[in-house]
C-alpha cells in the first residue's frame, strides 16, 4: 500500500528526532529527502497545503485533505512543524517559505477552528519566533563536548533546533546539507556553541552557562 501524508510526516518528524538526539547527519539527510518527495508528490500547486493521498498513486474521485487535528495532529500540521525544523537547521529559504504557503493555505481552517489545530500553533510559535539555530562544534565522546550537550538537553528550548559539527573532520557530513556551519570551529581546543537567530550569529562561547543564557533570550532580528 502507498504511504499517505501521515506517514510521510511523522517519519520525517521521527527522523528530526532523531538527528538532534544522535547527531548522526545519516537521519538528517534522509528526513530531507523524504521531505522533498513529500512536495513533490503530495503538494496541491493550486490550493497550497498536502493532499492525504500522493498524485501518482490510486486514481480517486477526489483527492481529500486532512487539515484538523483529531486524537492525533493532522499531517499537514506536522508537516508545518518539520518544515520550519528543517528550514532553520539548513538554511534552506524554500523550506521556509513552504511553511508560510502551507500556513497561509490553512488559515481558514484555524480561525474557524481553532481547537481543532493545536499543532499549527506550535508550528507558528516556532516560525514567527524569535527562535534559534545552535551549532555546537567539537570532538564526540569528549567531556567538553558531553556536558555541553547534557545542558541543551536538560532544558526546554521548543523554539530551538541543534545541530553538531564535529571538529575531527575536515568535510564532516553535516556540512552537505547545513553549510552555514563550515567555519564554525572550536576555541582553544574546546567545545564551542554558536547561538544564532536566522542564521546571524552572536560571538561563539565555551561556556554551557552562557550558551543557555543566549537561548533563552535570543535576540529578535
Amino acid at each position: 500500500m502507498p504511504a499517505n501524508l501521515d506517514d510521510y510526516a511523522f517519519l520525517i518528524f521521527g527522523l528530526i528526532e532523531l538527528y538532534e538526539a544522535t547527531f548522526d547527519p545519516l537521519y538528517l539527510n534522509e528526513a530531507l529527502s523524504l521531505n522533498d518527495d513529500l512536495v513533490r508528490y503530495f503538494w496541491d500547486e493550486a490550493g497550497g497545503a498536502f493532499y492525504f493521498t500522493p498524485g501518482d498513486g490510486e486514481k480517486l474521485l477526489l483527492r481529500q485533505k486532512e487539515l484538523y487535528d483529531g486524537a492525533i495532529p493532522s499531517g499537514n500540521a506536522v508537516s508545518l512543524l518539520n518544515l520550519v525544523r528543517l528550514g532553520k537547521m539548513t538554511a534552506r529559504p524554500d523550506l521556509e517559505e513552504r511553511a508560510w504557503q502551507l500556513l497561509h493555505s490553512v488559515a481558514g481552517a484555524i480561525r474557524r477552528m481553532p481547537g481543532g489545530c493545536a499543532q499549527y500553533m506550535i508550528a507558528l510559535d516556532f516560525l514567527e519566533g524569535p527562535s534559534s539555530e545552535l551549532v555546537i562544534a567539537g570532538l564526540p565522546g569528549k567531556e567538553d563536548t558531553e556536558a555541553m550537550i547534557d545542558a541543551v538537553n536538560g532544558h526546554y528550548l521548543p523554539r530551538t533546533v541543534v545541530l553538531f559539527r564535529r571538529t575531527d573532520r575536515k568535510d564532516p557530513e553535516v556540512m552537505a546539507v547545513s553549510p552555514y556551519v563550515k567555519d564554525m570551529e572550536m576555541i582553544d581546543g574546546r567545545a564551542t556553541a554558536y547561538v544564532c537567530v536566522h542564521h546571524s550569529c552572536q560571538m561563539p562561547t565555551t561556556d554551557p552557562v552562557e550558551m543557555l543564557s543566549r537561548l533563552s533570550a535570543p535576540a529578535v532580528k
